[in-house]
């Protein structure tokens, strides 16, 4: 082989060492793209999914407020359907007087059910009443 023949070869092989250096670089180059977009979708997976973990227990909470709302509600129509009547103190009553009048007995039990349903007005003192309180006459069973 001639020395143009060596010189050919040389830069056949250099041609193909510059080829393959520019391929390892390209490869280099797609497997950082590659890594980079799967960085970038599992980035975009867990910030889906810490969304619709925070829209999950925001819809929790709001289920929760609406069952507090309705329990509520319940229990507002079944205090309002326990009630008989209701009553203002007038001076000299007693809740005994008060009591024959709505229950026609003036019984412990009977006048205990409507200090029960009025302690919050009373006190802690059944036999204290003021006129001009308003007083909630409770169903009996």
């Amino acid at each position: 082989m001639g020395l143009f023949g060596r010189k050919d070869k040389e830069r056949e092989e250099q041609e193909a060492a510059a080829k393959k250096a520019e391929m390892e670089r390209e490869a280099k180059e797609a497997a950082k793209q590659m890594q980079e977009n799967l960085e970038k979708r599992k980035a975009e997976a867990e910030a889906k999914k810490k969304k619709e973990e925070a829209e999950e227990r925001a819809r929790k909470a709001s289920q929760r407020r609406q069952m507090a709302e309705s329990q509520k509600a319940a229990l507002e129509r079944k205090k309002a359907a326990a009630i008989l009547d209701t009553y203002t103190v007038v001076s000299g009553d007693t809740l005994s007087e008060i009591a024959l009048k709505f229950y026609k007995s003036a019984a412990r039990d009977k006048w205990m059910a409507i200090y029960e349903a009025n302690k919050d007005v009373i006190g802690d003192d059944y036999n204290v009443i003021k006129p001009g309180q308003e007083l909630k006459i409770p169903k009996l069973d």
